[in-house]
């Protein structure tokens, strides 16, 4: 017949960010950068907020950018380029 299933069913839960003013699936990644993860607010239930993925190694929050990349890796745009 059917077998039964030991583990429960992950419950989806929506969590609000406040900067799109929308609701989005926990831990999707939307709607945030690349090598982020949209995680809930501690003491703000339902609300959430972008942060490093914590299942990636190596990487870093950079204010600069606002983003998350991988250590060793180049992720400045030297403005002096941008007058050559």
């Amino acid at each position: 017949m059917f077998d039964v299933l030991d583990d429960p069913v992950e419950e989806e839960v929506f969590l609000y960010d406040h900067e799109t003013k929308q609701c989005y699936l926990q831990g999707n990644g939307v709607p945030c950068k690349k090598n982020m993860n949209f995680y809930p607010v501690q003491d703000k239930p339902g609300y959430g907020f972008c942060d490093c993925d914590e299942d990636i190694e190596g990487i870093l929050y950079n204010p600069e950018t606002d983003g998350c990349h991988q250590l060793f890796q180049r992720v400045t745009i030297y403005k002096a380029m941008a007058y050559a």
